[in-house]
């Protein structure tokens, strides 16, 4: 009996440890994700917020 309940606690604990790591990686990979999204969308745009910043200067010198 003392067998049994000795390997289902270390069961536990190793299935508990499985879904702490998956959570953490779950988590880092949305986090990256959410930085990377924003690095191409701030890229995607440049070319147009600068042009923006450009004729707003020119507006004001004008």
């Amino acid at each position: 009996m003392i067998c049994i309940i000795s390997t289902f606690s270390t069961f536990l604990l190793a299935v508990y440890g499985a879904v702490v790591a998956v959570k953490w990686l779950i988590k880092t990979f949305q986090n990256n994700r959410e930085n990377i999204l924003r690095i191409v969308y701030n890229t995607y745009n440049l070319p147009e917020t600068t042009y923006q910043k450009i004729k707003i200067n020119n507006n004001r010198n004008s």
